[in-house]
């Protein structure tokens, strides 16, 4: 008997023997599986759950950048703002000092400004523009909400043109104090006078950013400052 003829008898053999398991056997191994519908809805609402909590994840820390990102530049232009305002007036006296026909230092409210404005003489270094070296025509004013430095050549023209700085936005309020000695004593007040010829030793501002209220004080380097001894008894 050949190898071909005994392979198939055991062909016709196999499933005499194993009857209807041979049969079940043989649909399992060519039988397709597919999903049901239930595993099919679970695993859509798990992927719903994991896609959510990662647009969540995202959108919250999209915001936490916005933030600190808004910190940070409010952070900055306070410290801009405090920086070149304490440069300006460490040089008022000696501007003052080299331009005496001026009025060196006053306060003054404009017809069309809601608060007054500080105006005053100094020396702002050296600039691109020769027009704006050395000793300038600087003044404090809020304009539109904004906390800006206007200054102005002091040998020119009335209608000379002048440079805007912008300090600050978002201000809805400025006041100013100046640190003054009145014979025994010393004092705050919110304004100065043209008619005056010397310098405040301090300067107060207070400015009122959005729902903030800063302070910002600056000493100036006088030459011969007068300080004042109070015996106790």
């Amino acid at each position: 008997m050949s190898a071909h003829e005994i392979r198939e008898a055991n062909t016709h053999l196999i499933p005499l023997l194993l009857g209807p398991l041979y049969k079940n056997v043989t649909l399992m191994r060519y039988q397709k599986r597919y999903f049901t519908l239930l595993e099919v809805s679970i695993a859509l609402c798990l992927v719903a759950v994991l896609v959510t909590l990662m647009l969540r994840f995202y959108t919250e820390a999209h915001l936490l950048d916005s933030k600190l990102d808004a910190a940070k530049e409010i952070v900055w232009q306070r410290s801009n703002t405090g920086a070149r305002l304490s440069q300006v007036f460490k040089e008022i006296p000696e501007a003052s000092i080299a331009t005496p026909k001026v009025p060196a230092f006053y306060t003054k409210k404009y017809p069309k400004e809601d608060f007054q404005s500080l105006t005053f003489i100094f020396d702002n270094g050296i600039d691109p523009s020769p027009d704006f070296s050395g000793p300038v025509l600087g003044r404090l004013a809020l304009i539109d909400q904004n906390l800006c430095l206007l200054i102005w050549p002091i040998e020119k023209d009335d209608k000379r043109s002048y440079r805007r700085e912008l300090l600050m936005e978002g201000v809805s309020s400025i006041q100013y104090e100046f640190f003054v000695s009145d014979k025994d004593s010393f004092k705050w007040q919110d304004q100065w006078k043209s008619e005056r010829k010397d310098l405040p030793s301090m300067i107060k501002l207070h400015i009122k950013e959005k729902e903030n209220l800063l302070s910002f004080a600056f000493f100036l380097p006088m030459k011969d400052p007068e300080i004042l001894y109070k015996a106790e008894k």
